[in-house]
């Protein structure tokens, strides 16, 4: 598994990596970017499962250098704009069913303070 931060950032479109060819780095590999959330314990063991990944967006390296790699956005939307359809899925409940759950045991997550990326974030290889 390739792992990395994010060391500068060039535009809206595109930073680099702290990872290149001598990490095993080859053009078009794509990457998470993420901020690692709150630790999942498991309530019958009490051992920690993990930390939750708040993926930030997905990147697809364009250029590979010996230390480090030049990456690019991967996600593309059509015309029709986030904030649309944001508003649409908004009238009907996002279209999901409310689960019966307990409402007195429910455990907020701690979300990052911005879903923005910034200098540090780490990366993580998904193809």
């Amino acid at each position: 598994m390739i792992t990395g931060k994010v060391i500068r950032i060039l535009d809206e479109y595109s930073l680099i990596i702290n990872v290149g060819a001598k990490h095993g780095v080859k053009k078009g590999m794509k990457f998470i970017v993420y901020e690692e959330g709150d630790e999942i314990i498991d309530p019958e063991t009490n051992k920690s499962l993990g930390k939750l990944e708040f993926v930030k967006g997905i990147i697809e390296v364009v250029n590979v250098q010996e230390n480090f790699s030049l990456a690019m956005s991967a996600e593309f939307y059509p015309e029709t704009t986030i904030k649309e359809l944001t508003l649409a899925l908004a009238r009907f409940g996002g279209g999901r069913k409310r689960l019966p759950v307990d409402e007195n045991v429910i455990e907020p997550l701690q979300t990052p303070v911005s879903n923005k990326i910034k200098v540090g974030d780490k990366v993580k290889l998904i193809s």
